[in-house]
């Protein structure tokens, strides 16, 4: 693990979010994974039926 401290720049570290939207009824909008060092993560979100979801 990284120490934040003067240099904390040195703890960030940039990403590229490839996402897929879907369109299909009873899918979410929206899917993207997140690669970080430890592993990664599946991000599923769509927006609220008041906004198009």
């Amino acid at each position: 693990m990284l120490s934040i401290g003067k240099g904390s720049f040195q703890a960030t570290e940039p990403k590229v979010i490839t996402d897929h939207w879907m369109f299909a009824d009873g899918m979410p909008q929206f899917v993207t994974i997140v690669e970080y060092r430890e592993g990664k993560v599946t991000l599923i979100t769509e927006l609220p039926p008041f906004a198009g979801g």
